[in-house]
């Protein structure tokens, strides 16, 4: 995840059931791989990764 100035706030592989939050300045560019088998939460509301997921890769903007 990469924040409003392109540095990276958030790089890493979690483990089933491991979450994290970031706080960082918008626009958020986001690339999340396993969409399939991954929940994701925008400003506390659920977000459909499978809308945005090409090859089981959602890339997203949080702004």
């Amino acid at each position: 995840m990469r924040d409003a100035t392109g540095a990276l706030a958030l790089q890493r592989t979690l483990s089933a059931g491991e979450s994290v939050s970031v706080a960082a300045p918008t626009p958020l560019s986001v690339v999340v791989g396993r969409a399939d088998g991954t929940e994701a939460l925008v400003r506390g509301n659920p977000f459909d990764l499978r809308a945005v997921a090409r090859d089981n890769v959602a890339r997203f903007e949080v702004k």
